[in-house]
């Protein structure tokens, strides 16, 4: 992969453009933020924007398609080595997060700590590759200010038409993989029928509580999402670790008996109602679709009152998701992972991606927590007014 090095400029250039209308570069369309300043060079096309008063400044740049090494994976990993890690100051790769995007492309962001002008910054790398070529974007700034501005112009980005083929058909898949099972497990959950991910407020002792039942595909289902998601699940190890959560189903007229291996006198009933509905032992629980590459903007917290705040020994808990893959935590390990040593539990930055009813949150400092993600009953995520991480229900600051 070969592109021409990017120069970040850290003069005020004389003139300020301000775009209303939407900007074309090589095979991307675009809407450039407003008052940032736009030079072509040979091989990319840039943005900046400087406050002399404060000493800040941000930039977005644009390079041309190239061919593709044939994997967005490496396309990125090349991307970076050779136009990120030489220019911005950065020590380590970042995670990439694979983002959602309908028109076929592979996108792959990430982001990590830079210097740049003897200032730190934050830089990210999107990359997004198909038809045969990668594209990439390059955003830096030293003041989180910026991250309004550009994330909104990643969203407007537009790409050309990838050539109509099976693997671009935006067709849903009807399964999602969890595990890296060696077979002693079902490794699929199917979305139709009976297999799913089902949720349901139910009462006892006065109480309603919210729960959660995965049946598989293979005649077993678990009751309660595991605290860290599927995505890493090792079922042996599961079945070890929390015997009582599992069972078995089987099919017995309009119904399905349940049996549990260490509960020898139960015998618990499964009906399907419909695609969207299941009753387990009378209760209703409905499907929780999985919201893959999904992005979430905003501030989510475990208090009952978003609005409520609660800060102990500096840490709140509070995370907020960005829509350029990013997330800042203020504290909210307290809540979803209190068996984690204190230590572990401090907030930082990092990327996230959300992958088979997992959302992965990879630290700058190198942590890589994983954690069981859904909506709340039936609410879309695209809604996410609510969230349920780690069995712990966040309710979005407005």
């Amino acid at each position: 992969m070969k592109k021409s090095q990017f120069l970040l400029f850290l003069s005020v250039l004389a003139t300020t453009n301000l775009f209303s209308q939407p900007q074309s570069y090589d095979m991307m369309k675009y809407s450039a933020p407003a008052g940032w300043v736009v030079k072509d060079a040979t091989g990319s096309r840039s943005y900046t924007i400087i406050n002399n008063i404060n000493g800040t400044y941000g930039m977005i740049a644009i390079y041309p398609a190239i061919k593709s090494s044939g994997s967005a994976e490496t396309d990125f990993s090349d991307t970076w080595s050779e136009l990120v890690k030489t220019s911005f100051g950065t020590q380590t790769a970042p995670v990439a997060v694979k983002l959602k995007r309908a028109d076929g492309y592979d996108a792959l962001s990430g982001s990590a700590a830079g210097l740049t002008g003897g200032k730190k910054t934050v830089v990210t790398l999107v990359n997004y590759t198909g038809g045969g070529n990668t594209l990439t974007v390059i955003i830096n700034y030293s003041d989180a200010g910026y991250r309004d501005a550009t994330n909104k112009f990643l969203q407007s980005i537009r790409l050309e038409p990838l050539p109509a083929t099976e693997e671009t058909s935006t067709a849903v898949a009807s399964t999602v993989q969890i595990s890296k099972s060696d077979g002693s497990m079902g490794s699929l959950i199917d979305r139709h029928g009976i297999s799913g991910v089902w949720m349901g407020l139910i009462t006892s002792n006065f109480e309603v509580e919210m729960k959660c039942i995965t049946v598989f595909s293979n005649g077993e289902l678990r009751e309660i999402m595991p605290q860290k998601g599927f995505r890493d699940l090792d079922p042996i190890k599961d079945k070890t670790d929390f015997p009582n959560n599992w069972g078995t189903y089987k099919k017995e007229g309009d119904q399905y008996g349940v049996t549990k291996p260490l509960a020898v006198n139960y015998k618990g009933r499964l009906k399907f109602i419909s695609e969207k509905k299941i009753e387990f032992d009378g209760d209703t629980y409905q499907r929780v679709d999985p919201f893959d590459g999904f992005r979430l903007d905003g501030s989510y917290t475990s208090l009952a009152d978003p609005d409520e705040t609660l800060v102990v020994d500096n840490l709140e808990p509070v995370i907020t998701f960005y829509p350029d893959g990013r997330f800042t935590d203020k504290g909210i390990l307290l809540a979803l992972d209190v068996a984690a040593n204190r230590s572990d539990q401090t907030g930082g930055n990092g990327t996230y991606e959300i992958k088979s009813y997992t959302i992965t949150l990879a630290y700058d400092d190198g942590r890589v927590k994983n954690y069981s993600i859904t909506g709340f009953l039936n609410s879309p995520a695209i809604s996410d007014k609510s969230i349920v991480i780690a069995n712990a229900k966040l309710n979005k600051r407005l």
